[in-house]
């Protein structure tokens, strides 16, 4: 059963569900919105262009253009994550897109929209784009409904509990009897990400203006 907008304030009210912070403006009918944090990151494929699920891979810190916005282009990942943080040991939360972001052609997650009981972080967003777009800190990303559930509660208590800024895969923890370091971040502006891609088919690529 997903929760109705109304529902989800009371919930929130009674203290089984915690978003913060809360706007209630954001609720809809039956899910609340999210707002994107100030803070994105792309994997550094280095030299080779392959990533590797058996090792900790290389992100870059996402630069802004000078009007404070972010420009995604096709054919790349970019990590991102929520400014609200979020937990409920009563009910799922699930992360979908918003119809009006996905006219433009963004995907907010590629397989990971549902989360699990007990989880309390950050969402991190694992955004695509079909077209060249900007998207700016702030603006709402993506809409969170609510499911209810049945049947004996477990928490969750995985690698990811507590996240604060966007993560990337932690997959390569399986393989490994401690957990590595973090990896180190670079800086990359957007112009960067532009000349990578110049040699992709998907026409002309705009610059930030």
């Amino acid at each position: 059963m997903i929760l109705t907008g109304n529902e989800i304030k009371e919930q929130i009210r009674l203290g089984k569900i915690e978003i913060s912070p809360f706007t209630s403006d954001y609720v809809g009918p039956n899910s609340v919105d999210l707002r994107l944090a100030d803070e994105m990151l792309v994997y550094d494929l280095g030299g080779t262009g392959i990533l590797d699920t058996h090792k900790e891979c290389l992100t870059l810190d996402m630069g802004k253009c000078p009007d404070g916005s972010f420009l995604l282009m096709p054919n790349r990942l970019y990590l991102a994550r929520t400014v609200e943080r979020i937990r409920s040991d009563y009910y799922v939360p699930i992360v979908e897109g918003r119809s009006s972001l996905g006219r433009y052609g963004i995907q907010v997650n590629m397989s990971a929209g549902v989360c699990d009981l007990g989880f309390d972080g950050t969402l991190t967003l694992e955004l695509t784009v079909v077209h060249p777009v900007k998207i700016y800190p702030n603006q709402r990303i993506c809409q969170l409904l609510w499911v209810k559930t049945e049947g004996v509660r477990s928490m969750y208590a995985g690698r990811y509990q507590g996240q604060e800024r966007a993560t990337s895969s932690r997959m390569s923890w399986d393989s490994n009897d401690i957990k590595p370091p973090k990896p180190a971040l670079a800086r990359i502006d957007s112009s960067q990400v532009i000349d990578s891609v110049k040699s992709l088919p998907i026409g002309k690529i705009p610059n930030c203006s």
